[in-house]
Formats: structure tokens, C-alpha cells, sequence
């Protein structure tokens, strides 16, 4: 019977850094297996926020007092469950996953596709497959989107903790934190879809789907549910004299329609992205961009707009080196999400009000990590995260966080 591979966040992370990816519990009954594994994590975090920053709408960075909590980093606790068999030349797999938290109090998430009950429990996951290795594989239910799945699947911080630690921005991190997400890449989300992704050719490979449509979070009078949005990406893989290379490059785009003639006008947002992994021996180094019109910053769709149906521009991405030693890596990574104004009148309004809040031109994070391999499934980190937000108007707040703590995988 073919083995079903699922790529979670959880597994991938576990690979990237050495840790036991298997699951712990692997079950026959006839032509099904029954596979059981997932991690838990947790981190004390201490923020440093800036006394004399400004509150930044759609800032990362805090200002005003400075805090403290004990909390999962950019993953969640998991426990996910996988059934798969071969029938009628068929692989065929159903995947679903729970994603309880350790602060159950934490605002939920208000994003269509990552929201969660308010309870700390989240189901990411909940789809199945069926394919062949000759022709590929159709994957229908929930699972993580395809535009900007390799930039956050790349990201070190998903054994850590990175920005937007102790309550995230306005309710977008929710009980877990940020990583680099919002300062680097745009969320990738966790999207109702119907997805194709080809065999493996030489290293090369497509995957590209119909997603279910996610809510404008910042302008109401639209009408998300009218139309599907669509993803896709093309991936090449290469081993060459020692150096081992992932290259991709993907797409996003989804219209939004108006409610009636008092609503703002429709447009279409897009986006697309490209990037690059290679790895030396014990070196690996990681670059990536992504260009977006309409789609916002941090979250999809947060931000896109004005309010009237004109576009605001976002870009950014990150570069980041880490080295293993034994059972040290050592990662150093810096990056930034820039989101423009639409035009002069939406530029006076970005820039703030003495009632409110500038909004943020510019997100930027430095982060130094340290994981140390206790065990194969236990990873210790200890990071830093220097976390920069400029607004338009000039004003600007910082924030130093350290972070101590662990993750194992079972």
C-alpha cells in the first residue's frame, strides 16, 4: 500500500529542524492505516514595548506598557489523524486535525478562514485526497492555502515564536503568535478548496485550485460568497554538486462584488510571490518576495482597500541564514510587509487623525533563534525578535521580545 505524506505545518517544521516528523501512532486494520501525531509547545514571552511609540493601526509593534505571558508560539498545540489505503489503483487519504491552544482567553481570530470558536480550539484541517503517482493527486475540504504556503513553511520561527507575541495585532494573531507573518509574507490561512497537484517531473511540479472566498476585514459591502478565489504555484526541486535547491512561484486572485449602489465599487485583488531555499552541507539560506494589489498586509484581505473600492499595494519579504552545529542551529532572519496608500486622499487618511490611529506603512522584524535538539522529538529554543512599525504620518513604535521555551512532536 503507497504511504499518503500530509504536509501540515507541524510535520514540516519537525523535518526542517531535525525532529522525529513520524507519527507515534501508526495503525493497520485491513487495507486502512490509521496514523496519530501532532505537537504541543509553549514559550515564555517578555515584550519590551515602546513608552514613547504610537498605537499603530495594523501595527506589530506595541506601545505603552510592556508584558509578559506563557503561550504557544507561531503553531498552535496539534493532534491530527490521517486514514489512508489504496483502492482501485487509487491512494486515498482523509486528514483531520484539532489545534487546541494553551490560552483558551485570548480573542479569537476574525479572519473567514483562520477564526476560531473563541473556545482556543481550532480544526485547520479537515479534507481528503485520492491520486496516483502517474498522474497526481485532488485534494477537497480545508486545508492550508497555496499562496504563501512555502514562504511560511520555510520560516524558522515556526518552532518559535517571532512577532506578534502576547495578543498579536487587533485580534490577528489570537491566542498563538505571528512568526513572520505580516512581516515578511502574507498568511497563507486555512481555505475550503478544491485543489489539483501534479506528479513530481525532474524536480518540477504545479498545484493550483478553486478556494472558497475570504471577507474583506477592513471595508463591509462586499460580498465575498458571489465568486471563488483561485491559487496556484509552480515548484522545481534540484540537487546539483552538493547544493540542494526548492524554488517556487505562485499566484493569488479573488474579485470582490458590491452588496448595492450605496456599497464601494468591486475590484479584483491579486497577488504573486517568488522564493528560493538552498542548503550547503549544514548552511541554509532562504530569500523570498511577494508583490500584492488589493490583498492587503499581515492577513489576506486586511487592508486592501480604501474604503471605496480603490487598491492599496502591498510588497515585501524576508532573507534568512541558519547553520546547525551538532544539535545547535543557529538562524538569523530579517524582514518587512509594506502596504501603500491608494491615492492622496487615502494617503491624508493613513496618515491619523488626533481620534485616529495612523495606519502602517511599513512592518519590519529582526530575529536572532537558538534550537537545541534535547531529544529527536523535543526542540529547545531560545530567540529574539526585534519588531519595528512605521506609519503614515511619520509616527512609529518598537518592541524587543525574548522568548524561552520548547516544542515536541509525537
Amino acid at each position: 500500500m503507497a504511504q499518503f505524506k500530509k504536509l501540515t505545518l507541524a510535520v514540516a517544521a519537525a523535518t526542517l529542524f531535525g525532529a522525529n516528523a513520524a507519527h507515534a501512532v501508526d495503525l493497520q486494520a485491513g487495507d486502512w492505516k490509521l496514523s496519530i501525531g501532532g505537537n504541543v509547545n509553549g514559550f515564555l514571552t517578555s515584550d519590551s514595548c515602546d513608552s514613547k511609540g504610537t498605537a499603530i493601526n495594523l501595527g506589530l509593534a506595541c506601545s505603552g506598557s510592556s508584558t509578559f505571558g506563557i503561550q504557544n508560539g507561531l503553531l498552535p498545540n496539534e493532534i491530527s489523524f490521517t486514514a489512508s489505503s489504496r483502492q482501485d489503483d487509487l491512494d486515498v487519504s482523509a486528514t483531520i486535525s484539532l489545534w487546541p491552544t494553551i490560552d483558551t482567553t485570548s480573542a479569537a481570530q476574525t479572519g473567514t478562514g483562520s477564526g476560531t470558536s473563541g473556545s482556543g480550539l481550532n480544526s485547520r484541517q479537515g479534507f481528503f485526497t485520492f491520486g496516483d503517482k502517474s498522474w497526481g493527486t485532488v485534494k477537497i475540504g480545508r486545508d492550508l492555502g497555496i499562496f504563501g504556503s512555502d514562504a511560511i513553511l520555510s520560516d524558522m520561527t515556526l518552532l518559535s515564536v517571532g512577532a506578534g507575541s502576547n495578543g498579536g495585532v487587533g485580534g490577528y494573531g489570537g491566542p498563538t503568535t505571528l512568526g513572520r507573518i505580516g512581516s515578511g509574507y502574507l498568511y497563507a490561512d486555512w481555505i475550503p478548496q478544491i485543489t489539483y497537484s501534479s506528479p513530481n517531473i525532474n524536480g518540477f511540479a504545479v498545484s493550483a485550485g478553486v478556494f472558497q472566498s475570504l471577507a474583506n476585514l477592513t471595508t463591509a459591502g462586499y460580498t465575498p460568497l458571489k465568486q471563488p478565489g483561485f491559487q496556484g504555484k509552480a515548484t522545481y526541486d534540484i540537487a546539483m554538486s552538493g547544493v540542494t535547491s526548492h524554488l517556487w512561484a505562485g499566484f493569488l486572485t479573488q474579485k470582490f462584488d458590491t452588496t448595492g449602489a450605496a456599497s464601494p465599487a468591486g475590484y479584483t485583488a491579486s497577488a504573486y510571490e517568488v522564493g528560493g531555499k538552498f542548503g550547503i552541507s549544514d548552511f541554509e539560506l532562504v530569500g523570498y518576495y511577494y508583490s500584492a494589489d488589493g490583498v492587503g498586509t499581515t492577513v489576506q484581505f486586511l487592508g486592501g482597500d480604501d474604503g471605496q473600492g480603490n487598491k492599496r499595494k502591498s510588497d515585501g519579504g524576508y532573507v534568512q541564514g541558519t547553520y546547525k552545529i551538532g544539535k545547535v542551529k543557529l538562524g538569523l532572519s530579517y524582514g518587512q510587509s509594506n502596504l501603500k496608500s491608494a491615492n492622496a486622499a487615502d494617503e491624508l487618511a493613513m496618515d491619523g487623525s488626533p481620534t485616529t490611529a495612523a495606519t502602517v506603512s511599513k512592518n519590519t522584524a529582526s530575529i536572532a533563534s537558538a534550537y537545541y535538539s534535547l531529544t529527536k522529538s523535543i526542540t529547545l529554543v531560545a530567540e529574539y525578535i526585534n519588531t519595528k512599525s512605521d506609519a503614515h504620518g511619520g509616527a512609529s513604535a518598537k518592541q524587543d521580545t525574548v522568548a524561552l521555551g520548547g516544542i515536541m512532536f509525537f
